[in-house]
């Protein structure tokens, strides 16, 4: 963290982002159940981020816990408690004059990817519909689209859970007439550099 803290003060970004499983699996991030991640992302000074399947591996008391001690958005938009919408579906970040519209969105696979006691009651609805409401409920407001997706590429996981599905359906969407950009984890999968417009991304 201090050194991506002194990445941040030299590359100075518009924006710095998490696509999920944040809080664990550092050794001093699983003693404290992810309050020491907690606390160094804030010094980072993270823009917001969204929920991975192991934020729910130190329970979901522990998760609201963690929420609330964030000095930033912790957002996803397909995540329902006892039938209820648990977190902010989306947050919209100014910078620079731009209007950035972030919406989260949770693999379903934390069903079955983390402690079957953290996900009690608790539903992950389908990713593509959750993220197009989520868009649609942003009415505008936003300059560009950005999905924080913590979906993954595994051939295991299902077709309509993947991330490459979801950018693929959103990129054909003529209604959305903005641009989208997609943050894809979960399955720490290694692409190559990819070309935008001829250009190198970093």
């Amino acid at each position: 963290m201090p050194k991506l803290k002194g990445l941040k003060n030299v590359e100075k970004p518009d924006l710095v982002l998490d696509s999920g499983d944040a809080f664990q699996g550092l050794p001093v991030s699983n003693h404290s159940k992810g309050e020491e991640m907690a606390k160094a992302m804030n010094k980072v000074g993270y823009d917001a981020m969204t929920i991975g399947n192991h934020e729910f591996d130190f329970g979901y008391k522990q998760l609201l816990k963690l929420q609330k001690q964030l000095h930033f958005q912790m957002i996803s938009s397909n995540i329902y408690k006892n039938g209820k919408r648990a977190f902010k579906p989306s947050t919209i970040i100014k910078h620079n004059g731009v209007r950035y519209g972030i919406v989260g969105i949770t693999t379903p696979e934390t069903k079955t990817k983390t402690s079957p006691d953290a996900v009690k009651n608790v539903e992950f609805k389908d990713p593509l519909k959750s993220v197009e409401k989520a868009i649609k409920q942003l009415n505008g407001k936003a300059d560009v689209y950005i999905v924080l997706s913590h979906l993954g590429i595994e051939k295991s996981t299902k077709q309509q859970w993947r991330g490459d599905y979801l950018t693929s359906k959103l990129s054909n969407d003529k209604s959305i007439q903005k641009p989208i950009i997609v943050l894809d984890g979960h399955s720490h999968t290694v692409i190559k550099q990819m070309n935008l417009k001829r250009k190198h991304l970093k």
